[in-house]
């Protein structure tokens, strides 16, 4: 079973802690790993949310809306187009235009996760890994 990101629905393959360990610890060996403690994370809402003090997932995810609308501006922008507009491009530019209609649709996916989950109000830790079979928090468990 594929554990998804808990803000964007990406694949995760690490685990966000809602209260941001620089402010908590001195070392990073002091750090504690529970599932009330974290949730599922990708790659990239890890490092935009970083040390981020904000301390629910609600306002997490909005950050992260915020975040990507301004990163993926360009993408975005891309117009929709027509099927007899696609006709006509020659083979290079054709595959430029697929390339950003694919990437744009994956931002898209994401960012409307990121809305389900910014709506989520009172969305806690244990409401994210409930999803999940008991061992899927032994998949990032850090000691």
């Amino acid at each position: 079973m594929e554990i998804q990101c808990s803000y964007c629905g990406v694949q995760a393959n690490a685990l966000d802690h809602i209260r941001p360990v620089s402010y908590d610890h001195v070392d990073r060996k002091s750090v504690k790993y529970t599932k009330d403690l974290t949730v599922p994370i990708c790659n990239e809402c890890n490092s935009n949310l970083s040390n981020v003090w904000l301390l629910t997932i609600s306002e997490r995810a909005g950050f992260l809306i915020e975040k990507y609308n301004k990163k993926y501006k360009k993408i975005l922008k891309q117009p929709n187009w027509e099927e007899w507009e696609l006709d006509e491009l020659g083979e290079n530019m054709l595959k430029i235009v697929l390339s950003n209609i694919k990437k744009k649709e994956y931002i898209i996916k994401r960012l409307n996760f990121l809305m389900l989950v910014y709506n989520e109000q009172d969305l806690t830790p244990q409401d994210i890994w409930v999803k999940y079979p008991e061992d899927a928090y032994g998949k990032f468990k850090k000691g």
